[in-house]
């Protein structure tokens, strides 16, 4: 609003317009009333508070020689004084700088540190103005801090030194200022300012205080000191520097890490040999990326140990995701990406509460798109630097995960490093190619090399060596290959003939140690490169000479150990492995064995760890049961290849009569196999499984295994295998469960063969053992198969109310993905019956609830559903927009068969459009993906498709060899309506390449099928291709009444669409533009004058009581009225309504004239439609 008053008191008092007031104790007044507005004080307590000093009689009189004053310069109506008190009241046109600070200080805290342009009325000096005063520097201390950490946040560093900077000169003593301002600089890339801004803080303090910095700036001026080394020197090109010659590398690094602060986020692959400073540089950067206030996590891989589930993935991703960033990331998340990340990190699921993952879940699919969801999460809240180091010991199955991760890092603000041994990582083929593709796509590569000489003498010096002559420079540099630990080795055994090799160097330390100190770190090896003292205590117990605590003690001076917060770790995993590799065997398999009982004792949920010391310690029993364990973990965390594996070792392990577990072991293995896509090994499983059944003897085994084989050859498409296979299982009388997958199955290999009575009959078999069972779920998902039956059969009706049945229990059930399949099938029965309105309804129900799920497969579905329904009601926008969403969540899962279908959907659409060169690669592309597959049904939509748009482009050969190997599919499968949509195409191409014949023969077939429960547009396409055929062959009266039937059901469907989308529907759609089209061309009308209606009769008419009309004579419609007498009639009656219509009378001579018949045939005609009214 406009302040007709405003008045400052933040470094001075003023105001605008400037008031008159004079006198010192006035002005006094006016700031102490101003500070408490509203607030009645006591003359009395006004005079002790303002002149203590003064007696009360004097005070009493200071107040009213103050008050007489401010009156004169203020408006009356400001001040409330009777004889006792005094009261401010604030008028409206007041402004008052303090009191608009304290109200923007939280909401808008920019203008609140503008508002503060100085101390508080530094003028007064008085006691009653010091507290005020202080509250308010805090305040704008609160602001200041508020603005520069945002600021820093988004690397807005000029705006935060500037805030750091007035924070500073508020309270020069101020440590979180001054390391601001620190970091500031440094970000600009002035690590010099920010010394020299440490150093002046550093004298203020020893001078006012005498005390030094706080550890936390103490040590962000080391970083800074060491990044301002690296600036000089990378400046001048050299590549040495105290931190063992890695200057430029990690120069690269601090470029990376300033690249995805931006938003650019990349992937990093650090290589080098043992020893080559790998780990010594990533944790220099780590270090510089914290003080940058990024959220570092690292994860390590680890030698002569069972990796866990996604190492070191899972480690570094745990690093970052304590408790409080959980619950922020449960707010900014929907609930499945965390379900499904809780796989890999099940830390998630422990501080969490989650929903189940559905059993529609696509883990290879859909674990990479949740772990790329929870990086946006977290990016979100600042920048993550994830180190994966040692990588060469990883889980196998982080190498999927991180190659479909690369690509999204691009738009994030998370840098990810892998780190990991050359040499071994060229050995591991899968995974070298994987680290050369990502290479390709734009990863960067640092390969370290040996350092050079000047990098050795530093080191030299850095160990207290002095300075290497010339000679032994040069015979170090020669003898470690520049390898920085090799080096190091060599300089502290300080002997010319040590053999030049990290293992033989690290032994020769070794042999230094007591037999006791020895044996304990052999124990300690054993468990790991870090372990717990508590396990290590255990391991060791009873075993001669173990006193720990001393010896831990010696083995730490040694600089063997390292402790930890969480327990010990060797100084370096070549020392670890050169201590393990050095244990007699005999030795090292009982140290496992202890290792086994300490693990059982202390830690019974470790099942890796378990199984790993039951394998060394050669424990075939403890090996079989942790194995199992193992891989039915590895299972619930979609790790299959370890799955695999640890099933694998189980049978080996298992006795051989030991008939329960090495069925499910071998049960295992064969759920592993098929997530992991291996057909042939899948099938060889389960004829073992057969096998395994046949010889127990337990007959529902048996069963439970001809099930699954007949599982398997249908999706495969054998069904004469699949058929053989039930038919020998249900010949076993199984148990019911067995039983009602045998039926189920058997259902499904007669649909898909098109024979769908018997399928039918198969699913009513076992939905009535689901009931038996009592098992819900399966009862609904069975009627959804019943519904797809009736569906193929054209029984809408029926499908529509088998699946109303199953989303209603999907409801009661609280099944989402019940309720999703039981919507998704709605959409397409509605569609298939011409209800598109009630289609698309379904459609947006079933897209935001998969939506809410993270079904990847169903939203694309639904995108894909939605988009085809809206562009047959001709909103070819909105179409497009669902079909590329689709598309975009469809490249997210590589899933051939979904994406062959949104190709063919898409291309459609372009062809609907008129752009047929976009469509006909789109085709061309889900026609190779469906043969692929073996998907003869949807072979059969890409080759329609395809044949339609060749048609379009006048490419009539092509379209009719498409559209004939199109028909021929749907004949074979029995598919009615798109029989018929695909013969009357066809039809349309032989007609364009004259080939009359045989379009009339296509044309008669599809005739023939045509029924009610055929689709609408099949019906419409067919009848339009008989009229053309008819009209191509001059037969004219057969031809309109096929026209006649097409714009029917054009009508029909347009009817049922909501009013708003029918024009859409008939002017945009392209099939209903044709058939309007030649509608329009054989109607014939007639301009007339007629008489207005309501002319009163029995005088002359003039030329002023007549109105042109237009009156429709003939359209195509006419020809569906059977006789002469019903069609004159029906003729006669529309004249009658467009003349009411234009507000004309017309006369029975006028309409005799207009129907060429006698006045006494229009009167006659005019009483029979009269008498059908009444």
């Amino acid at each position: 609003m406009d302040w007709s008053q405003r008045i400052y008191l933040f470094g001075s008092l003023r105001a605008e317009p400037p008031l008159t007031l004079s006198g010192r104790q006035a002005q006094r007044l006016l700031v102490y009333l101003l500070l408490h507005p509203g607030r009645a004080h006591g003359r009395d307590h006004l005079a002790a508070h303002l002149w203590p000093n003064l007696p009360p009689d004097r005070g009493r009189r200071a107040l009213s020689d103050a008050l007489y004053r401010l009156r004169q310069a203020i408006p009356a109506h400001w001040l409330d004084a009777p004889a006792e008190t005094i009261t401010l009241l604030p008028p409206p046109d007041l402004w008052v700088d303090v009191w608009e600070f304290e109200q923007l200080a939280a909401s808008e805290p920019a203008n609140a540190a503008a508002l503060y342009q100085g101390d508080l009325s530094p003028e007064i000096e008085d006691e009653w103005i010091w507290g005020r005063r202080e509250r308010l520097r805090e305040q704008l201390t609160a602001v200041l801090l508020t603005l520069a950490e945002t600021a820093e946040k988004v690397q807005q560093y000029e705006e935060a030194a500037g805030h750091y900077g007035r924070l500073a000169a508020l309270d020069e003593l101020n440590e979180a200022a001054q390391r601001g301002l620190m970091r500031c600089h440094a970000g600009q890339g002035r690590p010099d300012e920010a010394l020299f801004v440490y150093e002046n803080f550093q004298q203020l303090l020893a001078v006012e205080l005498n005390v030094a910095p706080a550890a936390a700036t103490q040590q962000l001026a080391r970083q800074l000191q060491a990044e301002w080394e690296l600036q000089q020197q990378t400046a001048v090109g050299l590549t040495t520097t105290p931190f063992v010659g890695r200057a430029m590398e990690r120069a690269h690094l601090l470029a990376r890490l300033d690249e995805a602060r931006a938003g650019r986020g990349s992937l990093v692959i650090l290589l080098g040999e043992a020893g080559m400073g790998k780990t010594r540089l990533l944790e220099s950067l780590a270090q510089s990326a914290d003080w940058r206030g990024w959220q570092v996590g690292w994860g390590r891989g680890e030698q002569f140990t069972l990796p866990a589930p996604y190492t070191p993935l899972a480690e570094a991703l745990t690093a970052v995701l304590p408790r409080p960033r959980l619950q922020q990331l449960a707010r900014l998340l929907p609930p499945w990406p965390l379900t499904l990340a809780d796989q890999i990190v099940p830390v998630i699921g422990r501080e969490l509460t989650l929903p189940p993952l559905p059993e529609s879940t696509r883990p290879a699919q859909q674990l990479p798109v949740a772990l790329r969801l929870l990086l946006d999460g977290l990016q979100q809240i600042a920048p993550h630097l994830l180190i994966l180091d040692d990588v060469q010991w990883a889980d196998t199955a982080i190498w999927p995960l991180l190659t479909h991760l690369q690509p999204a890092l691009a738009e994030l603000s998370v840098l990810l490093i892998v780190s990991g041994r050359l040499g071994e990582l060229r050995q591991q083929t899968a995974v070298w190619e994987t680290l050369t593709a990502w290479e390709q796509q734009g990863a960067i590569v640092l390969r370290l090399a040996g350092l050079e000489p000047q990098a050795l003498a530093e080191m030299a010096r850095a160990l207290g060596r002095g300075t290497l002559s010339t000679a032994a420079l040069a015979r170090l540099h020669q003898t470690s290959g520049g390898n920085p630990l090799l080096a190091q080795n060599l300089l502290e055994l300080d002997d010319p003939t040590a053999q030049p090799e990290l293992l033989a160097l690290q032994r020769r330390r070794l042999a230094q140690l007591p037999d006791a100190s020895l044996l304990v770190l052999q124990a300690a090896a054993v468990l790991g490169l870090h372990f717990d003292y508590d396990l290590w205590e255990d391991v060791i117990t009873g075993l001669p000479q173990a006193d720990l605590p001393a010896l831990a003690g010696e083995l730490e001076e040694r600089h063997l150990i390292v402790l930890e917060r969480d327990g010990y770790r060797f100084s370096h995993d070549t020392l670890r492995a050169a201590v393990y590799l050095g244990t007699p065997d005999e030795r090292r398999r009982q140290l496992h064995g202890r290792a086994l009982a300490a693990y059982a004792h202390q830690r019974p949920e470790a099942t890796l760890s378990l199984l790993y010391h039951a394998q060394e310690a050669g424990d075939d029993t403890a090996v079989a049961r942790y194995a199992l364990l193992a891989g039915e973990e590895s299972l619930r965390r979609f790790a299959n290849q370890a799955a695999r594996q640890q099933f694998t070792q189980a049978l080996a392990a298992l006795p051989p009569h030991d008939w329960p577990n090495r069925y499910n072991a071998l049960l295992g293995r064969v759920r592993a196999i098929g997530s992991m896509g291996d057909r042939e090994a899948q099938a060889a499983d389960l004829a073992l499984l057969h096998t395994l059944a046949e010889q127990s003897g337990d007959q529902k085994q048996l069963a439970h295994a001809l099930a699954l084989q007949a599982k398997f050859h249908w999706q495969l498409s054998d069904f004469a295998q699949a058929r053989q296979t039930i038919e020998a299982g249900l010949q076993l009388s199984p148990e019911p469960a067995a039983q009602t997958l045998l039926l189920e199955t058997l259902g499904q290999v007669e649909r898909d063969q098109g024979n769908y009575q018997a399928a039918r009959d198969y699913f009513a078999q076992a939905g009535q053992l689901y009931q038996q069972l009592g098992n819900t779920g399966g009862v609904a998902n069975n009627y959804v198969m019943v519904g797809i039956v009736a569906q193929r059969l054209n029984d809408f009706p029926q499908a529509i109310a088998l699946f109303h049945q199953a989303l209603t229990i999907g409801r009661q059930l609280g099944s989402q993905a019940l309720e999703s399949l039981a919507l998704g099938n709605l959409v397409t029965a509605h569609w298939g019956l011409g209800d598109y309105h009630q289609a698309i309804q379904y459609g947006q129900q079933a897209l935001a609830l998969n939506r809410e799920m993270g079904e990847l497969w169903a939203q694309a579905s639904s995108l894909g559903n939605l988009g085809a329904l809206l562009a047959i009601t001709g909103d070819f926008p909105a179409a497009i927009e669902h079909m590329h969403q689709a598309l975009a969540v469809l490249r997210l899962t590589r899933d051939r068969q979904s994406q062959a279908i949104n190709l063919s959907n898409l291309a459609n659409l372009y062809l609907d459009t008129g752009q047929t060169a976009q469509a006909i690669p789109l085709f061309t592309e889900a026609l190779a993906l469906n043969r692929q597959m073996g998907r003869r049904r949807s072979e059969g939509y890409a080759l329609h498709g395809r044949g339609v748009t060749y048609y379009q482009e006048g490419r009539y050969a092509a379209a009719v060899a498409d559209l004939t190997t199109a028909v021929q599919i749907r004949a074979e499968l029995g598919e009615v309506s798109n029989l018929c949509f695909t013969q009357a195409d066809l039809a349309l191409a032989l007609l364009a390449q004259d080939q009359v014949a045989a379009a009339y023969d296509q044309v008669q077939a599809a005739l023939a099928l045509l029924s009610a429960k055929t689709t609408p547009e099949a019906r419409q396409q067919v009848h339009f291709a008989a009229y053309q055929m008819f009209l191509a062959q001059a037969q004219e009266a057969l031809a309109l009444p096929q026209l006649a039937l097409a714009e029917q059901v054009l009508w029909e469907t347009a009817v049922a669409l909501p009013e708003a989308q029918r024009p859409s529907f008939l002017e945009l759609n392209p099939r209903n533009q044709v058939v309007l089209t030649a509608v329009r061309q054989h109607t014939r009308s007639q301009q007339t004058q007629l008489v207005k209606a309501g002319v009163p009769s029995g005088r002359r008419l003039t030329a002023a009581d007549y109105i042109p009309v237009t009156w429709t004579l003939y359209t195509v419609a006419d020809e569906l009225v059977a006789s002469a007498a019903a069609r004159r009639q029906h003729i006669l009656q529309r004249l009658l309504h467009e003349a009411a219509a234009q507000g004309a009378a017309p006369t029975d001579d006028d309409l005799a004239q207009a129907l060429g018949v006698s006045r006494r045939t229009v009167l006659r005609d005019r009483q029979a439609l009269a008498d059908r009214d009444a």
